[in-house]
């Protein structure tokens, strides 16, 4: 589409594609009457670590696990959001080991990888438990940037495809975590604030690509991504769930 047409336009049909395809959908969506469950079926067990009771929004920003988790995720985020780019960034340097065609198809790769993540992870907290999962994947990325730092070519591609593989990870794994810490009552709004995490680490990143891409200064971007990897984990590792007003 974009040899076709151009990239503004192929944005442009994209765009308007998306707005009909939800538009479409969002007439399907019902919500269900209070206290719903589908016959037959009885909840399980509340497990340790789950919201007993629903928060508020403004009692959700009372607790000081709310802002670990926003950090937290702007680390996480950061990390993957920096290092994915630099497939391509890293491929198309000359003595790289790969052809044009091969770093842009890496792009790709990762990119499934990212989305396959979301799913596989997601399952594997339902398992292990959000905040073991989520040491899991920072381990991981933090892991797989130092081998990027060492690699060249392919090799190179294959780690930055981990990283993906864990950065679509967090983002199936961090929506789980505020549901079990907030209660699913007003999970989309706690997930909202906690989002702004998602949002400045991704701004931040860029910008940081940017900058050290233009000076050819890699190893730098890669020490601070490793460092955003390595404070994520230290903040997931003290974090516990909060306690509603009630249980206290």
């Amino acid at each position: 589409m974009i040899k076709d047409y151009g990239v503004l336009n192929t944005f442009a049909i994209l765009g308007i594609v998306f707005f009909v395809v939800n538009l479409v959908g969002a007439f399907f969506i019902i919500t269900p009457p209070e206290g719903f469950k589908p016959q037959g079926w009885t909840p399980p067990a509340t497990k340790n670590g789950v919201a007993v009771r629903s928060f508020t929004p403004s009692e959700a920003l009372k607790t000081p696990q709310l802002y670990m988790v926003i950090v937290a995720f702007m680390c996480a985020t950061a990390a993957g959001s920096m290092m994915i780019p630099m497939a391509k960034i890293l491929g198309l340097q000359p003595g790289s080991g790969l052809t044009k065609e091969a770093a842009v198809a890496g792009v790709m790769i990762i990119s499934a990888f990212n989305s396959f993540g979301r799913l596989f992870w997601g399952a594997i907290s339902d398992r292990l438990g959000r905040k073991r999962t989520l040491l899991i994947l920072l381990v991981i990325a933090a892991a797989s940037i130092l081998g990027v730092s060492f690699t060249k070519a392919y090799l190179m591609l294959a780690f930055i495809a981990i990283i993906g593989f864990s950065y679509g990870g967090f983002l199936g794994v961090f929506p789980a975590l505020t549901a079990d810490f907030w209660g699913t009552k007003n999970v989309a709004t706690i997930y909202g604030l906690i989002l702004l995490g998602f949002g400045v680490g991704a701004v931040a990143s860029s910008y940081i690509v940017a900058y050290f891409s233009a000076s050819k200064a890699f190893l730098t971007a890669f020490v601070i991504a490793g460092v955003a990897a390595i404070v994520g984990f230290a903040i997931i590792a003290f974090l516990k769930p909060p306690k509603h007003a009630s249980e206290k």
